[in-house]
């Protein structure tokens, strides 16, 4: 299998640099590994309820224990199952934030100086009825991480970052920008080994996910268990057009 990795750096002051990495002949084997570290919430679901998906094996719980503010929603039936037979589970509902302009989830992870991969997960779906696309911002503790944009009501964005714990508690905070009410659907945090992601920004620096391909794979989207880390692969097809 062999795979290839694009992810910019973005740092304070440096803006994008766009990184390379080829790696061939890799294969992981993670039968061994039980999601140690993980932390997978499914953002606005019933209190206290768990479960493990169906498609991914990965165990996901409600956020309540995560922040205290917001609100729970479903998305309109539109996009729901049976409507969206593939609509991956934790989607199906989100919070909203209509108080306040910075909502934050306290994740505690690892220590200072500990590397982690956060994916946050976006449905709209018409939740409100509005049919309004919002547009909000999304930081990790007081760095800009992204803009979260939405084409239309279905498409599912999902955003990666990168980063170095700066101590044992993160904090991943939505804010509003007067273009709509900020939610979210998934929250995920993975402990990566320090040793994988190196910049020549040392420590301070972070990865913003650009694309992440498997190229000896031609079906589907590849992640945890077939990747330790939960990092989801997509196949790349060059006779396609993908690259």
């Amino acid at each position: 299998m062999a795979h290839l990795i694009l992810d910019p750096v973005m740092t304070n002051s440096t803006g994008f640099i766009l990184l390379l990495v080829f790696l061939f002949g890799v294969t992981i084997l993670v039968h061994a590994q039980q999601q140690t570290g993980f932390i997978s919430i499914d953002c606005g679901g019933p209190e206290n309820f768990e479960y493990t998906d169906e498609d991914t094996k990965i165990k996901y719980v409600t956020d309540g224990s995560y922040i205290q503010t917001g609100v729970n929603k479903n998305i309109s039936s539109d996009y729901a199952y049976p409507k969206n037979p593939n609509l991956p589970y934790p989607l199906s509902d989100l919070r909203s934030f209509p108080h306040g302009n910075r909502n934050c989830y306290r994740l505690i992870a690892g220590t200072k100086g500990s590397l982690h991969l956060i994916r946050a997960s976006f449905l709209y779906g018409n939740y409100d009825g509005e049919n309004k696309l919002p547009e909000f911002d999304l930081y990790v503790g007081v760095n800009f991480w992204s803009s979260v944009k939405f084409k239309n009501a279905s498409e599912q964005v999902a955003l990666e970052t990168i980063s170095m714990a700066t101590s044992e508690e993160t904090n991943v905070c939505l804010v509003n920008k007067g273009k709509g009410i900020p939610f979210i659907s998934a929250l995920e945090l993975r402990p990566i080994d320090n040793s994988i992601y190196k910049t020549e920004f040392g420590d301070s620096a972070s990865l913003l996910l650009f694309k992440r391909w498997d190229i000896g794979s031609f079906n589907g989207s590849g992640r945890y268990q077939d990747d330790v880390y939960d990092r989801i692969w997509f196949p790349l097809n060059p006779l396609h057009g993908n690259l």
